[in-house]
């Protein structure tokens, strides 16, 4: 079922103020949930690029990548599958700092970081984005349903990529089998691009594309809700 009624609407309410040099230290985001029960996640989402929109359908604003990650959350936590989202501005933190576009990875690297000396249980990284082609493209119909296409995106520009494509490669596979709505694999240098995207920072980082910029987030929900039960399917194998 469809949650576009009950997105979460990203608001910077939880303030990103976090100075340059807090990097080394070991101050923590306050933006940080604390929760009345024991909180052990096994998957962290997070977006580098918060900003990335889909097509608004109708509605009075352009649900984002952030968006995106809640609704994965919701259907994480419904396979019961404690999941952690980053709802921190990254984009007050690299006007804080002083820093331009090209340093949002270093911002979500702090973040990740953060999280995985907080949580030790977390399996799996998600860094979600969405890409920039058009709808034809990023999209596929199946038994009348429509689905927004994913793409896995390894960096190869650090020693230990090939565990990290191993992690993408399972999960293309799981998701492939359970319906045909993955674009691949794209393997990608430091020429012309980030060639890293934090997956140094352990295998188990994965960026993972949902849809373009032109997909309905009902689209983008059905693509969700079968990554959802693809990722238990991993966690389980």
């Amino acid at each position: 079922m469809s949650i576009i009624g009950c997105l979460f609407i990203y608001k910077a309410k939880n303030s990103a103020k976090v100075a340059a040099k807090d990097l080394e230290s070991e101050a923590e985001p306050v933006s940080k949930i604390e929760m009345e029960k024991p909180y052990d996640p096994v998957i962290y989402i997070y977006n580098t690029h918060q900003k990335e929109t889909y097509a608004s359908e109708g509605l009075n604003f352009n649900p984002s990548v952030l968006d995106a990650a809640h609704t994965l959350r919701d259907y994480l936590e419904e396979e019961n599958i404690q999941t952690y989202v980053e709802d921190s501005d990254f984009y007050e933190f690299l006007a804080l700092n002083n820093w331009d576009f090209n340093s949002l990875y270093k911002v979500s690297r702090f973040y990740l970081e953060d999280t995985m000396k907080r949580y030790k249980g977390i399996k799996l990284y998600i860094d979600l984005h969405r890409d920039s082609i058009k709808h034809e493209l990023s999209t596929i119909k199946i038994d009348d349903n429509d689905y927004a296409k994913i793409l896995f995106v390894v960096g190869l520009s650090h020693d230990n990529y090939k565990e990290n494509l191993n992690v993408a490669k399972k999960l293309n596979a799981i998701v492939s089998k359970k319906l045909n709505i993955t674009r691949g694999i794209l393997q990608k240098t430091s020429v012309n691009a980030n060639g890293i995207y934090n997956q140094d920072k352990s295998p188990n980082v994965v960026l993972i594309e949902v849809g373009g910029y032109q997909n309905k987030y009902s689209e983008v929900d059905n693509t969700l809700k079968i990554l959802a039960e693809s990722i238990k399917e991993y966690l389980n194998g």
